[in-house]
């Protein structure tokens, strides 16, 4: 992959090396952290349906700081993916007529039933 990096754009490149410079010892201490924090956010969900933002904004203007965005967006979001757990975005818009997403998060192994519920929703 080393050799493909100049294909990618900066920011992604630069997570690519950060990634490199992780030690064995620091990439399984991070695992204990993700492994205790699936626990506790599978725990939370349980047999409920997370709703949240899809976004933490609308869109972002042209110009405006991509890499504050993606933070706060990865921020919102990683909780299906930390938890291992089906999600679904569904289009929606603001007050103002703005576009924007509401996210359904379930439980794990609850995947058909969340696509259920966001078809009913849906339409």
């Amino acid at each position: 992959m080393a050799e493909r990096l100049d294909t990618l754009g900066p920011d992604v490149r630069g997570r690519f090396a950060a990634a490199s410079a992780v030690s064995r010892a620091e990439a399984d201490a991070a695992q204990a952290v993700v492994a205790g924090a699936r626990a506790r956010v599978r725990e939370l969900v349980g047999d409920r349906v997370l709703v949240l933002p899809s976004a933490p904004s609308v869109a972002p203007l042209i110009g405006e700081d991509l890499g504050r965005v993606r933070e706060a967006t990865l921020a919102l979001t990683c909780l299906a993916g930390l938890g291992g757990l089906p999600a679904v975005s569904l289009p929606v818009t603001t007050s103002d007529g703005l576009p924007a997403g509401v996210c359904l998060v379930a439980g794990p192994g609850r995947d058909r039933d969340l696509l259920a519920l966001a078809a009913s929703l849906a339409g």
